[in-house]
């Protein structure tokens, strides 16, 4: 149930303001502009996905932000929600330009709870046609429903003393994951990833590969090795490791043996952005091309354990392994 909102449009910051140069006001619980808003509050648990912590500050249990929530929580006043429009403002410069930001609190089964959000502005056109005449209009700043260009946090607790410190994060503009870090969850809400894109990404990727070396059943192997190529598509977006073996549609068996595989239960369902490079690099497979026209391959991590490197005295290399012959192939090279 929402108990108050308040509105604030946000232009780029100038350099020498002191003060956010345009007032703010609190939208009526009433109304289309409520109805819409009301929408977006009661999807925002399943639309913001991404876990977000507060950097707690100099080592102390302290930061500004949280600090600044709290305190609208606690007194919900226009004045005190200036104090997260103000900071907004300070942060934002051309390349997300100007935009409205929304600050809505309500309680959800016995719990506080406020999302914060900020839709980007557009230009459009209004038309008015009579049977006789056509007149057309440009409007800027202007917030379509049906763009869905927002970004967004939203945060829940009870106690003020120890909650409100993680809360989870959207950003459904056209824009990176590295431009909703720096801009929205670093510079703003002076928050971080709960798990990094290159530390989720690096977790998932040693699950894989572990998961791979594991697998005897060489169809099983095949699945599992098929997804790593195609994972690059993934780059960017918010995943848990249950995602990713949804995605690519793994049987339940192979499901379980990566999740089984990961060691940590952190990023089975906690979603991280991840990051392609980071991913490939440690499910990498090593492969060396001789001029005689053997290749000599495997795990990256594992060729030197696996190979033997020899240099001979004509300056050649000299590869040796020993092991079980499993599975044996003849292709055709056109």
């Amino acid at each position: 149930m929402i108990t108050k909102i308040f509105s604030f449009f946000i232009p780029p910051y100038v350099d020498g303001e002191e003060e956010l140069p345009f007032p703010g006001t609190e939208i009526p619980l009433n109304g289309k502009a409520f109805d819409f808003l009301q929408e977006q509050y009661s999807k925002a648990k399943d639309e913001c996905r991404i876990p977000i912590v507060f950097i707690a500050k100099d080592d102390q249990q302290a930061n500004d932000v949280r600090d600044s929530v709290i305190k609208l929580l606690k007194r919900k006043t226009l004045e005190n929600a200036s104090l997260l429009a103000t900071r907004l403002w300070r942060v934002t410069d051309a390349r997300p330009g100007h935009g409205l930001m929304f600050l809505i609190m309500g309680k959800t089964n016995g719990l506080q709870n406020i999302l914060i959000a900020r839709y980007a502005a557009d230009t459009g056109f209004t038309a008015n046609a009579t049977k006789s005449s056509l007149s057309v209009a440009l409007i800027e700043n202007i917030f379509l429903k049906n763009v869905g260009a927002y970004k967004a946090a939203l945060y829940e607790g009870s106690a003020f003393e120890t909650d409100f410190w993680e809360g989870l994060a959207i950003d459904k503009q056209n824009r990176t994951f590295k431009e909703l870090s720096d801009y929205w969850i670093k510079n703003f809400l002076e928050s971080d990833f709960k798990i990094s894109p290159k530390r989720g990404s690096m977790m998932l990727g040693k699950a894989v590969r572990k998961a791979i070396l594991s697998t005897e059943n060489l169809s099983d192997k095949h699945d599992i090795i098929s997804t790593i190529a195609l994972a690059k598509n993934l780059n960017g977006k918010a995943i848990s490791a249950t995602d990713y073996c949804s995605t690519f549609s793994l049987s339940e068996g192979l499901t379980n043996h990566i999740l089984n595989s990961l060691g940590n239960e952190t990023i089975r369902e906690t979603k991280f952005i991840f990051e392609s490079e980071t991913f490939k690099e440690v499910t990498a497979i090593r492969t060396i091309y001789l001029n005689n026209g053997a290749i000599v391959s495997g795990d990256a991590e594992q060729f030197s354990s696996i190979w033997e490197e020899n240099p001979t005295i004509d300056e050649n290399i000299e590869y040796k392994t020993k092991g079980k012959i499993i599975n044996e192939k003849v292709r055709t090279k056109l």
